[in-house]
């Protein structure tokens, strides 16, 4: 892997992923799915653990299966604990993980623009 793709096996091919495009990765049932910002996304035999060493920083685990890209989380809820990514798609995050999270989208925030818009 190189800094902004990733390949990952999925069936009998290879997939190259633009780590840009990717909104989040998620296991259910022993299966990786890959959730990209058009909507679309791709299933692979592969683990969490796995992919998760292979990321760079702009990625968090929100929970025990769900690696999110921070840099495309539209908003944080904190009533529901959860994050709202720029397509929409809506993802729990772990009580145990919110303050980790609000803290790095925070600081995301402040470093892009100098202001933070999270509360």
């Amino acid at each position: 892997m190189n800094g902004d793709s990733l390949i990952l096996k999925c069936s009998q091919k290879l997939l190259k992923v633009e780590l840009e495009t990717v909104t989040c990765f998620a296991v259910n049932d022993y299966l990786l799915t890959v959730f990209f910002l058009d909507g679309s996304s791709h299933s692979c035999c592969s683990s969490l653990k796995k992919v998760e060493g292979e990321l760079p920083e702009t990625f968090f685990k929100i929970g025990r299966s769900c690696l999110v890209n921070v840099a495309l989380i539209q908003s944080l809820q904190p009533k529901e604990k959860c994050v709202i990514m720029q397509n929409g798609h809506r993802l729990q995050v772990s009580r145990s993980k919110w303050a980790a999270l609000k803290s790095l989208v925070t600081q995301r925030n402040q470093s892009d623009n100098g202001v933070s818009a999270f509360g």
